[in-house]
């Protein structure tokens, strides 16, 4: 049963399972093949796990030519550091971008199916993502893009040159 605000149940293809949500999220943030987060080149390729290995290589994960670095479509955005599944994350961004009404995170563990914690992080990470002004009746699609977008990186903070510092006396 539906409720007054409660976003669409119909859920999009890209979020069926995992592989779908990873394969929809290449596509939307390198539209014209992978870019290397790490140097900006072109020509990274998918690693496959040698036929005599034991260990199986991880899903999604991409190696440059150029740098030899590996990475994944999470890198360099808000979803680096997390385990839930993309999928779960397209699922929140779809609620909390069709909502008509503002969804606490209680609400969202809920219709998403992930943990109370992880419903409070998954919607202040979307939140942060979109600035208040933005955040105002936003499509899906440009919901997406701005969380895919690479987080800025901001100036480190100057260093104390060493030559100005005193050294500790002993007793």
């Amino acid at each position: 049963m539906r409720q007054r605000g409660d976003a669409p149940s119909a859920a999009p293809p890209e979020c069926r399972d995992e592989d779908a949500a990873r394969a929809f999220l290449e596509r939307l943030r390198w539209p014209d093949g992978p870019l290397c987060p790490h140097c900006g080149a072109r020509g990274a390729y998918r690693l496959k796990p040698k036929p005599e290995s034991t260990r199986p290589v991880r899903k999604g994960v991409l190696k440059c030519r150029a740098c030899r670095r590996q990475f994944t479509v999470k890198v360099g955005t808000a979803l680096v550091q997390s385990h839930i599944p993309l999928n779960k994350w397209l699922e929140a961004v779809r609620h909390l971008s069709e909502s008509r009404t503002p969804l606490s995170a209680y609400k969202l563990h809920k219709l998403v199916g992930v943990s109370a914690q992880s419903g409070w992080l998954m919607a202040r990470c979307i939140r942060q993502a979109l600035t208040p002004d933005q955040a105002r009746g936003v499509t899906y699609k440009k919901a997406l893009a701005k969380m895919m977008s690479p987080k800025p990186r901001g100036t480190p903070p100057p260093r104390q040159p060493r030559g100005d510092r005193v050294p500790p006396i002993g007793l």
